[in-house]
């Protein structure tokens, strides 16, 4: 199984267990003996954009948390890039990087380009290296970094191990990546559209924010002057308000609302942001203001180990390949609860309901104007199409107003996958009580039709065929209000299969036109049950709020007048419940001008099973291309849905920690789809980033400076403590070997 293939819950899971490899890297596993003493050279990139020129100078600090008096090394950074390198020789220890600026150093600005950096301005990062460091590390300076660098400097004791350690897992936390281990790039760069790391993408878009609030005519951080001033006093308002303390990490209020704001409109500017990552839903970057860091843990081997055993007593236990997790579980069982008590709740409850609105108000229109002459085939809806009819069997269609007996609806057809001569719809027969225009007796079915003859004939009935009464009330000629009660047909698959045999509705429905005159919204409230064998399989309430918005044309629904759907609901399966709201809305056709669908969907709720509660947050869905995208061609490189996914909430299993859980998905280019997200234990924040793209990676890393990189083809992988290696991971067996000799295995 390749990594790119994984779907976005289980790629952590399926990868270190399930996914085997095809080769082995350079790595060995070590179990201990004496290290030789190296020459490391420290190379990185300094941005805000990028920093050009910058005066680079290395500073070691002493276990008391002490600056050295003078810098170990200086140099500059690339007048091109931004880039650096210095040589470190075979000291190890704590060091800081500082990047400042003198009359010959600019930064490349994401909106203006090349410009001064303020000479007060001073950006810093820190490495920390023992005798296991790789000959090669990296130092990365950005303002993220100098969060980092201020927050621990600023605790209680200074810039030490222990306040490093704090510092990082909360930074990490509060930004969504490690700015000591992400390469910064310019968000519009080259390097921004081709990188395939999400956590690079991320940084990119919140240091793009950073310029665009120094660009903007005015902000909320009471920053003034010059582009350059006021980015410096941007950055001061973010990293020079961070406090670390109490097992907590925070920054202003205003400089979180302020960054996270900015950094969702560069995401959505597709000049500026060329990441293709284009939406921050799911994603941590600033959306909280305070986080908690946990306890310090400065052994680099006993915070493998712990990362590894939330991986495995935690993550694997809930999710595993073989689909057997408590997790893989609950989400079988829920999904086939969910599927059957939500049964009615699609685009069709809406539609289904105004398609029973529009029959009732052309049925009215033809009574009042008895002489009006009407076409025999019929009036369309929008959502489907009626007919008024002479006769109880709705075989005559009328020519004039005065010969209508009923009307006769049906919602649009709809292709039986793998078979293009049969479509499948539901259709509904509305008969006046006595002489009244509002009260209705109904007649309804889902069928099956044969559409390679013209007029299409019915060929199947699917489930029950079902009766009930429909009645309204009018202000002025218009519909205000609806209620229903009695059956409604069978849901059905794609293929025409039945999923229920009917379902029963006790439904109120209420009209009115919204401000602008041309919106109609109609709000639901009431009960509905589905049934299957005899048996109830799913109840749904729709409670206070749950709505429908839609422009209609007269009395009736016009041509893709939907646009939008508000549920707020509570579906009992046979084990398990969902409580929530539900928002489909931005409805729009696709490029072929055959499908009429939501492209931002959103669902806000818990899931309980049969004892506990065990999620509660939110799902969201976007696609940004659906307008040009053709739903009945198959995806290429020309056509394929552009959008992206998120779930953000809260896991609860019996007997396990509560497990907080982001995960954001995004596709922007063809085959090349990209996830990022965090697991949180309690005990570990792990974060995962991964690409569809040739060969597929997933890098894994934790807050407390764990690293490790899972390539397709490649069967060994080093696990990394910041710089350094303190252990391999064998993907085939899924052994790790430590550095102190140990070893023990992740599944």
């Amino acid at each position: 199984m390749k990594l790119t293939k994984m779907a976005v819950a289980c790629s952590l899971a399926m990868t270190l267990v399930a996914c085997g490899g095809g080769g082995s890297s350079s790595s060995s596993p070590n179990n201990g003996g004496t290290t030789v003493a190296a020459t490391r050279t420290l190379e990185g990139v300094a941005a805000k954009g990028l920093i050009k020129n910058g005066v680079v100078k290395v500073y070691v600090y002493g276990a008391d948390g002490v600056k050295s008096a003078t810098p170990l090394v200086e140099s500059r950074t690339s007048s091109v890039d931004g880039s650096y390198s210095v040589s470190l020789g075979s000291n190890v220890g704590l060091f800081t990087v500082e990047v400042s600026a003198d009359a010959a150093t600019t930064m490349a600005d994401e909106f203006l380009g090349d410009i001064a950096m303020p000479a007060g301005m001073t950006l810093r990062s820190l490495v920390q290296l023992d005798s296991a460091a790789s000959t090669t590390i990296k130092g990365y300076v950005t303002p993220f970094s100098e969060m980092l660098v201020s927050a621990a400097a600023k605790a209680t004791g200074g810039l030490t191990t222990a306040n490093v350690s704090l510092a990082q897992a909360g930074v990490v936390k509060l930004l969504g990546f490690d700015p000591l281990t992400t390469k910064p790039f310019n968000a519009n760069s080259d390097a921004a559209s081709n990188s395939t790391d999400a956590s690079e993408k991320l940084q990119s878009v919140l240091l793009a924010a950073i310029s665009k609030i120094a660009n903007d005519t005015s902000n909320d951080l009471g920053c003034s002057g010059s582009v350059s001033e006021k980015i410096k006093c941007v950055v001061d308002a973010t990293t020079g308000t961070v406090v670390l303390t109490g097992g907590n990490l925070s920054i202003s209020l205003k400089a979180q609302v302020a960054v996270r704001a900015a950094s969702e409109s560069v995401a959505a500017n597709t000049t500026i942001n060329r990441t293709k990552l284009i939406s921050l839903d799911g994603v941590n970057g600033f959306s909280q203001a305070s986080v908690t860091t946990g306890s310090a843990d400065d052994n680099p081997v006993a915070a493998a180990k712990s990362f590894f055993a939330s991986i495995r007593s935690n993550f694997l236990a809930l999710l595993n390949a073989e689909k057997t997790g408590s997790l893989n579980l609950q989400v079988t069982t829920l999904q086939a609860d969910f599927e059957a008590a939500t049964a009615p709740v699609d685009k069709d409850l809406a539609n289904w309901v105004l398609l029973m609105d529009s029959g009732i108000a052309h049925f009215k229109y033809a009574k009042e104007n008895p002489t009006l002459v009407f076409s025999t085939n019929g009036y369309d809806a929008g959502v489907g199409k009626c007919f008024l009819y002479s006769d109880a069997d709705t075989t005559n269609p009328v020519t004039t107003g005065a010969q209508a007996i009923n009307v006769g609806c049906r919602l649009n057809r709809k292709g039986i996958v793998g078979d293009a001569t049969k479509a499948y719809t539901k259709g509904i027969t509305l008969t006046p009580v006595g002489s009244s225009l509002t009260s209705y007796t109904y007649k309804a079915r889902a069928r099956v039709d044969n559409v390679s003859v013209n007029p299409p004939v019915v060929l199947a009935t699917i489930g029950d065929i079902v009766t009930g009464t429909v009645s309204y009330t009018e202000s002025a000629g218009v519909l205000t209000s609806i209620v229903i009660a009695g059956d409604m047909p069978a849901r059905n698959t794609s293929t025409g299969v039945k999923i229920t045999d009917h379902e029963t509705w006790n439904v109120n429905a209420t009209r009115a036109l919204e401000a602008d005159n041309v919106t109609t919204k109609v709000a639901f409230t009431g009960d509905i049950t589905a049934y299957k064998a005899g048996t109830g399989v799913g109840a749904l309430t729709l409670k206070a709020g749950s709505f429908v918005r839609a422009v209609m044309d007269g009395q009736t629904v016009s041509a893709q007048g939907l646009k939008e759907v508000n549920l707020v609901l509570a579906a009992t399966g046979i084990s398990s419940s969902v409580t929530g709201t539900l928002v489909m809305k931005d409805f729009s056709l696709d490029g072929s001008g055959l499908a009429y669908s939501p492209t931002d969907v959103k669902f806000s709720g818990n899931f309980t099973n049969a004892s506990a509660e065990f999620f509660n947050g939110t799902l969201t869905a976007k696609a940004t291309n659906y307008a040009t995208y053709q739903s009945s061609v198959a995806d290429s490189s020309s056509n394929f849905l552009k959008g992206s996914a998120s779930f953000v909430g809260i896991v609860k299993i019996a007997s396990r920690p509560d497990v907080s859980v982001s995960l954001a998905s995004s596709v922007s280019a063809y085959n090349a789809d990209s996830l990022t997200g965090q697991f949180d234990d309690g005990t570990n924040l792990i974060l995962i980033s991964s690409t569809k793209a040739q060969p597929g990676v997933l890098r894994l890393s934790s807050a407390k400076g764990l690293s490790m990189v899972l390539s397709d083809g490649v069967n060994v992988t080093d696990v990394f403590k910041n710089s350094s290696k303190i252990a391999t991971y064998t993907r085939n067996s899924g052994v790790i070997n430590y550095n102190d000799g140990s070893l023990e295995t992740v599944k």
